[in-house]
């Protein structure tokens, strides 16, 4: 995934009433250039910038569509009746900046709940693997052995869990049908 970057200039409308607070901005196919849809990017304009998804306006030519919490957070005005945006693919970690910044708040709570969960995964993995040396805090051989134990068992079980959600998401990304 390149760095490239795309100046992408159109004419500015706002968002429909369904894609308020959706966390995309919709960009019509014939300005959005080699940019595949549903990818994530970093939206510029001057020196301010968000991260979100790009998303296409059906049997629209020329536009861009963005709801009011984007059009704030990039000083853009309806007045203005063009607009002119610096567009970069982001990585894995932009993404994550994506829905951690997204306007609808389930996302956000969502996505930090995961987080600490990928945290607390880590740090039980780390309890498993690294248990037997947590002698010297333990008198009995039994804790030790009974920590490493549950550590091992949580571990796993992320793992497990983990891997089945990352391969049905990936599945029901790749669907087409999908709107």
């Amino acid at each position: 995934m390149g760095k490239e970057e795309f100046i992408i200039k159109g004419k500015l409308v706002p968002a429909s009433t369904a894609d308020i607070d959706k966390g995309w901005i919709r960009i019509s196919q014939d300005l959005r250039q080699d940019l595949p849809e549903r990818c994530y990017v970093s939206v510029s304009v001057g020196k301010r910038k968000v991260l979100c998804q790009i998303r296409g306006t059906p049997g629209k030519q020329g536009v861009i569509k963005i709801d009011y919490h984007y059009r704030k957070m990039l000083s853009l005005s309806l007045r203005k009746k063009n607009a002119t945006l610096r567009i970069k693919r982001v990585s894995f970690l932009g993404r994550l900046g994506a829905l951690a910044s997204h306007p609808d708040d389930v996302v956000r709570n969502g996505i930090a709940l995961g987080l600490l969960g990928v945290g607390l995964g880590a740090l039980a993995a780390a309890v498993g693997t690294f248990g037997g040396s947590l002698k010297c805090v333990f008198i009995s051989n039994f804790w030790v052995i009974l920590l490493g134990v549950l550590g091992f068992t949580t571990a796993l079980f992320f793992l497990i869990v983990s891997g089945l959600a990352f391969w049905y998401g990936g599945r029901a990304l790749s669907r087409k049908d999908i709107a």
